[in-house]
């Protein structure tokens, strides 16, 4: 499936976005002014493997995640590292390109068919500035993303079949949708290493069901 129709957002997404949002983000916006928010954007399919966003060029825009995963990535030399998923109810950008109008530092890879609603930096930062409590409700995400970026650091250590058995408990829909290299990727390994792994895991579960 290639890049789909850019549309306005409908009815069921903007439900959605704002039960997801009342999970993703601790402060809880109005609903006007959330729907002045979601009526900025517009909503972009991508297809598995396509790119939101590619390192060198400059990308200013927010994006939300409706449904899919977004994998973010770069190379270190010629190995592939992946170190964030963006998951539904989940807001990016690249701070490169958004805070200093810089090329875009990584990429920004659909990881299975995905919904996207696409929000100008301009459009973004004039909210923010004739809305308080939008200005609020973009601050507690931020805050929001590193603490998840902390308790990753704190969960997310030991060696790699501890770090899949975090990852299988804590995000199994990365397991189940993600491509076998880009969870290798995100997990250090090569893609062969990963699939032995989840062989042995295969069958240690088949055993234990079978006691």
């Amino acid at each position: 499936m290639g890049k789909g129709e850019i549309r306005r957002i409908s009815t069921a997404d903007r439900i959605l976005l704002k039960r997801l949002f009342l999970d993703e983000c601790r402060f809880h916006l109005k609903d006007e002014v959330m729907d002045e928010f979601l009526d900025l954007g517009t909503v972009i399919e991508f297809g598995r493997g396509e790119m939101v966003c590619r390192a060198g060029l400059i990308d200013s825009n927010i994006y939300v995640v409706i449904e899919g995963i977004i994998s973010r990535w770069r190379w270190n030399n010629d190995k592939e590292v992946v170190d964030t998923f963006s998951m539904p109810g989940t807001m990016f950008m690249d701070y490169h390109s958004y805070y200093a109008s810089l090329d875009a530092h990584a990429f920004f890879e659909a990881c299975c068919p995905a919904r996207l609603l696409k929000v100008s930096a301009r459009d973004f930062d004039s909210l923010i500035e004739r809305s308080h409590s939008f200005a609020r409700w973009a601050l507690s995400m931020a805050q929001g993303q590193l603490y998840s970026y902390e308790i990753r650091e704190l969960n997310f250590n030991g060696d790699v079949s501890e770090r899949y058995a975090t990852l299988m408990q804590r995000r199994p829909e990365i397991i189940r949708e993600v491509p076998m290299k880009t969870v290798a990727a995100y997990l250090g390994v090569s893609p062969q290493y990963l699939s032995t792994l989840r062989k042995e895991w295969h069958n240690a579960g088949s055993q234990k069901r079978n006691l």
